[in-house]
């Protein structure tokens, strides 16, 4: 079977509704599911098309959200990973099946990977193989790998490519929880325990973590620095955000001393070290920033830029720190971030189809008067499931705060005709709620696009207001627009007040 990757569109995270369709009596809720039901996209009817390609390029590799299964390699294991998203072609002089930076439209979610049967100096030991580019994720999965002395066991590996989001992943064990190169990738609510190395980066234009957790490890993050060409690329940019690293002796070490001058960017934001001697260390034991038991409240190392002027002051210490609201704060302290939602809890009963509701997704039947009935009915009370399928709106489709869908495989609402090709004038093919609307809004596992010369529009407006808002909501409101033709991205789509 055939999936493709995911995007999230996260609206306003509030609990109040304003309006509910027209079969509701109540709100959603919590789900109710039982223990014993099976995941509801497991049973639900699958009932998707692909309307323009019947052999479609691009993969989901879903688990089951309740209850993940096992992929586990034997001792005898000899492949290069348990799954390979880009395998290298036998006898092929390093050719492999995709060229790393167009390998595109892949995810893979819910699993336990377990190497520990390989023998643990194979560096067969590998759980994902990850070589990709953009639309691509890897989302709540769990690597087990050995901890024997000398384990050449690795829980990601990825030497090239264009990413991408990770979030929700485990590490245990293993010599690398990750070893990385790639362009750029973000990456949230991380957890390694007993690695040698938590992440190791040989390369990277820019990367962001945050939400990291490390334990137990020998060091925490291992950067080959140094390369500022083409040629000599090594990592460019690495932040660390809301970091908590445990009993691990090093939490950053870079493989060359900086020597004032830029050798590779590296900050951090909000690490909390327990019992780690060096936050920032060079191979060899020099120290650059001392550890122990304390937070790293904002230090940079890199080139900074002050006001207007475009020549920059290298740094190696404390920078000044984001100014971070509260309400963008957890009860932690920090950034405030949202797992994509799989609904695991909820039953087959609290989801509906719009295929079943009338929507065609052929890529050529006008779904839109379909699709607003399909809001007007269920939005706020269920579950709006897109099976897999292309649907054409001829005119902006406001989807009501309260609403959560949710596609199959990136299904595809696509803006096609007259309404959207006024450039003087642009249109959104779709609007997340009306103005000054307030509730909570989720997209996820969609494409917003656009069919032939239905060019000159925003992809997606976003709309809404913080419920608590009284006086002043005017000039509080967030009113965003957002072209999402990059669909790799996790949009958290906020608003101030």
């Amino acid at each position: 079977m055939h999936f493709r990757a995911t995007l999230i569109v996260l609206g306003a995270f509030y609990t109040a509704v304003l309006g509910l369709g027209t079969s509701c009596s109540s709100p959603l809720g919590p789900g109710s599911a039982a223990t014993e039901d099976p995941y509801w996209l497991e049973t639900i009817k699958h009932q998707g098309i692909a309307a323009y390609n019947p052999n479609p390029t691009g993969y989901q590799l879903i688990g089951d959200a309740k209850h993940p299964p096992t992929l586990l390699a034997s001792a005898s294991f000899s492949g290069m990973a348990v799954i390979d998203a880009d395998p290298y072609i036998p006898g092929g002089g390093g050719s492999q099946f995709y060229t790393n930076q167009n390998n595109f439209f892949r995810s893979v979610r819910n699993f336990v990977i377990d190497v520990r049967n390989v023998p643990a100096t194979n560096s067969q030991g590998t759980g994902i193989h990850w070589q990709v580019s953009q639309a691509t994720s890897l989302m709540n999965i769990v690597f087990q790998m050995s901890t024997a002395a000398g384990t050449a066991h690795q829980g990601i590996w990825m030497e090239n490519g264009s990413g991408g989001f990770m979030g929700d992943l485990v590490f245990n064990g293993g010599k690398f929880g990750m070893w990385v190169g790639n362009q750029q990738f973000t990456v949230r609510n991380i957890t390694v325990n007993n690695a040698d190395t938590g992440i190791f980066s040989l390369w990277n234009w820019g990367w962001t973590f945050q939400g990291v957790h490390i334990n137990n490890c020998q060091v925490g993050f291992d950067l080959t620095t140094g390369g500022t060409t083409q040629e000599t690329q090594s990592t460019g940019a690495q932040a660390i955000i809301d970091a908590t690293v445990v009993n691990t002796p090093v939490f950053v070490r870079t493989s060359q001393a900086s020597n004032g001058k830029l050798g590779g960017s590296i900050v951090l934001n909000n690490a909390k070290l327990t019992n780690v001697p060096t936050a920032v260390g060079v191979v060899g034991g020099a120290v650059v920033l001392a550890g122990g038991t304390t937070t790293v409240s904002s230090w940079g190392q890199g080139n900074v830029y002050h006001g207007t002027s475009s020549t920059p002051t290298f740094t190696q210490g404390n920078v000044h720190a984001a100014n971070k609201p509260s309400v963008l704060l957890d009860s932690a302290g920090n950034i405030f971030g949202k797992t994509h939602p799989q609904y695991a809890s909820y039953a087959l009963s609290q989801v509906v189809s719009v295929r079943d509701n009338g929507a065609k997704g052929d890529g050529k039947t006008d779904d839109t008067a379909a699709l607003k009935a399909i809001f007007a009915k269920y939005s706020g009370c269920k579950i709006i499931f897109f099976d897999a399928g292309t649907y054409i709106v001829t005119s902006t489709l406001t989807i009501p705060a309260g609403t959560q869908i949710v596609g199959e495989a990136w299904s595809v609402i696509a803006g096609s005709g007259s309404a959207f090709q006024d450039q003087a004038n642009p249109q959104a093919v779709v609007r997340a709620g009306e103005t000054n609307s307030q509730g909570i809004l989720e997209i996820s596992d969609i494409v917003f696009a656009t069919v032939g010369s239905s060019m000159p529009i925003t992809h997606a407006a976003f709309l809404a207001t913080h419920p608590s808002c009284s006086s002043g909501c005017d000039r509080a409101r967030v009113e965003r627009t957002a072209t999402l033709r990059t669909k790799w991205r996790r949009w958290h789509v906020g608003f101030t007040y």
